[in-house]
């Protein structure tokens, strides 16, 4: 259950730092949310595998480099998702 409010935590904190980035530098002024709910899960479960690996490994340097990992391949798999079962594709570097 505890995995659940991490998972939570972390959507809702990868959605503020979306919207204040957003904000900042005036760019991408879209959200990269769920419809409802301020939530990025792309967010949720990148900071829960970094999470789960952190109490795995006592290297920092171990941890930095499975965070990078884990962080890109939750990137792709959740844009494969969007843009295969949703539809929808957020980033588009075709131009």
């Amino acid at each position: 259950m505890i995995w659940f409010w991490y998972f939570l935590f972390y959507s809702f904190l990868g959605f503020l730092l979306e919207v204040i980035f957003a904000r900042v530098a005036g760019v991408n002024p879209h959200r990269k949310c769920l419809r409802i709910l301020p939530l990025c899960p792309v967010y949720g479960f990148g900071g829960c595998s970094i999470a789960a690996a952190a109490g795995e490994f006592s290297s920092p340097l171990a941890i930095f480099f499975l965070g990078m990992i884990f962080a890109t391949a939750w990137e792709y798999i959740m844009a494969a998702f969007y843009e295969d079962a949703l539809g929808a594709a957020f980033c588009d570097d075709s131009d």
